[in-house]
Protein backbone atom coordinates (compact mmCIF):
# COMPACT_ATOMS: atom_id res chain seq x y z
CA UNK A 1 0.00 0.00 0.00
CA UNK A 2 1.74 3.23 -0.79
CA UNK A 3 2.27 5.61 1.95
CA UNK A 4 1.33 9.94 1.99
CA UNK A 5 4.80 10.49 1.37
CA UNK A 6 5.13 8.70 -1.45
CA UNK A 7 2.46 9.61 -3.41
CA UNK A 8 2.93 13.23 -2.13
CA UNK A 9 6.63 12.76 -3.52
CA UNK A 10 5.26 11.29 -6.69
CA UNK A 11 2.81 14.18 -7.60
CA UNK A 12 5.40 16.64 -6.68
CA UNK A 13 7.85 14.68 -9.11
CA UNK A 14 5.16 15.46 -12.00
CA UNK A 15 4.87 18.35 -11.09
CA UNK A 16 8.44 19.31 -11.69
CA UNK A 17 8.82 16.94 -14.98
CA UNK A 18 5.78 18.88 -16.47
CA UNK A 19 7.05 22.75 -15.48
CA UNK A 20 10.57 21.52 -17.02
CA UNK A 21 9.61 21.24 -20.17
CA UNK A 22 6.60 23.70 -20.22
CA UNK A 23 7.13 26.63 -17.99
CA UNK A 24 3.76 27.36 -16.27
CA UNK A 25 4.72 31.08 -14.22
CA UNK A 26 4.26 32.01 -11.94
CA UNK A 27 4.78 28.37 -10.57
CA UNK A 28 8.86 27.16 -10.71
CA UNK A 29 9.18 24.04 -8.32
CA UNK A 30 7.18 21.63 -6.26
CA UNK A 31 8.02 20.49 -3.05
CA UNK A 32 6.90 17.64 -0.78
CA UNK A 33 6.56 17.55 3.25
CA UNK A 34 8.15 21.27 3.78
CA UNK A 35 8.45 22.26 7.51
CA UNK A 36 7.37 26.29 8.42
CA UNK A 37 8.54 28.08 10.83
CA UNK A 38 7.20 27.82 14.35
CA UNK A 39 5.40 25.03 13.72
CA UNK A 40 6.56 20.94 13.92
CA UNK A 41 3.80 20.41 11.41
CA UNK A 42 4.87 19.84 7.79
CA UNK A 43 2.96 20.91 4.68
CA UNK A 44 2.26 17.43 2.23
CA UNK A 45 2.66 19.84 -1.31
CA UNK A 46 4.37 23.26 -1.74
CA UNK A 47 4.02 24.88 -4.88
CA UNK A 48 7.25 27.74 -4.84
CA UNK A 49 7.62 30.60 -7.80
CA UNK A 50 11.14 31.43 -9.40
CA UNK A 51 12.39 33.33 -5.76
CA UNK A 52 11.42 30.57 -3.61
CA UNK A 53 8.71 32.11 -2.26
CA UNK A 54 5.57 29.89 -1.05
CA UNK A 55 2.26 30.61 -3.72
CA UNK A 56 0.30 27.17 -2.71
CA UNK A 57 0.49 24.78 -0.51
CA UNK A 58 -1.64 21.76 0.21
CA UNK A 59 -2.71 18.73 1.73
CA UNK A 60 -3.44 14.93 0.93
CA UNK A 61 -5.29 12.41 2.35
CA UNK A 62 -5.52 9.05 1.00
CA UNK A 63 -8.96 6.80 0.93
CA UNK A 64 -7.86 4.61 3.58
CA UNK A 65 -6.18 7.09 5.82
CA UNK A 66 -8.02 8.73 9.29
CA UNK A 67 -9.76 12.05 7.88
CA UNK A 68 -10.42 10.84 4.42
CA UNK A 69 -13.37 10.19 1.23
CA UNK A 70 -13.60 14.20 1.07
CA UNK A 71 -11.49 17.64 0.76
CA UNK A 72 -14.49 18.81 2.83
CA UNK A 73 -13.44 17.83 5.95
CA UNK A 74 -13.42 20.76 8.30
CA UNK A 75 -10.25 19.52 10.26
CA UNK A 76 -8.18 18.94 7.27
CA UNK A 77 -9.67 22.26 5.80
CA UNK A 78 -8.49 23.92 9.19
CA UNK A 79 -5.22 21.99 8.99
CA UNK A 80 -4.81 23.30 5.56
CA UNK A 81 -5.68 26.93 6.12
CA UNK A 82 -3.19 26.79 8.96
CA UNK A 83 -0.02 25.60 7.37
CA UNK A 84 -0.79 28.01 4.10
CA UNK A 85 -0.97 31.22 6.73
CA UNK A 86 2.26 29.93 8.35
CA UNK A 87 4.18 29.80 5.02
CA UNK A 88 2.76 33.41 4.17
CA UNK A 89 0.41 32.49 1.21
CA UNK A 90 -3.35 32.65 1.23
CA UNK A 91 -3.94 30.30 -1.38
CA UNK A 92 -4.01 26.46 -0.35
CA UNK A 93 -6.22 23.00 -0.95
CA UNK A 94 -7.21 19.94 0.43
CA UNK A 95 -7.10 16.51 -1.63
CA UNK A 96 -8.77 13.85 -0.70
Amino acid sequence: MITEWEFTADVASWINELLSKTPIPPIFRAKCEQSGSGSLKRRDLTLLDQNKVVILTGEVKLPYQKDRGSPYIENVVQGARKKAQRARTKFFFTWA
